[in-house]
């Protein structure tokens, strides 16, 4: 009964935070780039992230790195659960976003719009800075 309460509730812009959002600069040509962000949820029930968009490229998804016979490599993700109250990390060698199909170069400090769809936690735009991660690696 709770929960056939919880789910009418509708959804609230501030239920879900996103910080941090960057998408590595990639190189010269590339046709894909990586996303990484924090979302925090505030809601008071679990959603999951089932979408992703981005005008500056054809598709965007929910990759996760894993290890797979002793080599790592990169899945596809369709939907990612993220508890109430929890906080969902998107980042280098785990879950991160992944643009295909770049319709354009993208320049470091530039600034790009991704929209993120939930099941029931609403529609969210958010706006992601192109960082060049080797300038802030050691």
């Amino acid at each position: 009964m709770l929960l056939g309460l919880l789910a009418a509730l509708p959804a609230r812009a501030d239920d879900l935070l996103f910080q941090e959002a960057r998408i590595a600069l990639p190189p010269p040509g590339a046709g894909q780039a990586a996303g990484y962000l924090e979302v925090v949820s505030r809601a008071a029930r679990p959603c999951r992230l089932t979408g992703a968009a981005s005008d500056v490229a054809e598709r965007v998804e929910f990759h996760r790195h894993l290890h797979h016979n002793g080599m790592m490599a990169m899945r596809p993700v369709a939907a990612v659960a993220l508890p109430a109250g929890g906080r969902l990390s998107f980042a280098p060698g785990g879950l991160h976003l992944m643009l295909i199909g770049l319709r354009r170069p993208l320049a470091a400090g530039e600034s790009v719009q991704i929209r993120l769809e939930t099941d029931v936690c609403g529609s969210h735009l958010l706006s992601a800075t192109v960082v060049d991660l080797r300038e802030t690696s050691p």
